[in-house]
């Protein structure tokens, strides 16, 4: 009788994933773009633009931040801090992220920027 209690008990399922383990996600917005001090930056920006960024760990809200900028280094905002860890991770250990614009958002007098992030090769 154990042995066919044994038999009975489920087996344990491994858990699948569709995302590597070291992922992030890819398509966020850009957050913060309501604090920057020239918000006409915003205004020159179209889907397809690819954005640049760069590490912050001096910010002092965020050691994980991961800040954003134009092709002409002009600051467009900031990854958010909920998906920044992975990220700041990856690109302390020198890996080389970029972004690109394929979404505006609108909502009230608000537009939000999606983007997506892929590392350089």
């Amino acid at each position: 009788t154990e042995k066919a209690c044994k038999m009975l008990k489920p087996k344990k399922s491994k858990k699948t994933y569709s995302k590597p383990r070291n992922s992030f996600p890819h398509y966020i917005h850009i957050a913060g773009t309501t604090y920057l001090e020239d918000s006409s930056v915003l205004d020159q920006l179209k889907i397809g633009d690819e954005l640049l960024l760069e590490r912050e760990s001096s910010n002092p809200y965020d050691s994980n931040a991961v800040l954003i900028l134009n092709q002409y280094h002009q600051k467009i905002g900031y990854i958010p801090k909920k998906n920044n860890t992975l990220l700041a991770f990856l690109m302390d250990r020198k890996e080389k992220y970029k972004a690109k614009i394929v979404e505006f958002e609108y909502s009230d007098n608000f537009r939000k920027i999606i983007i997506e992030i892929e590392k350089v090769a």
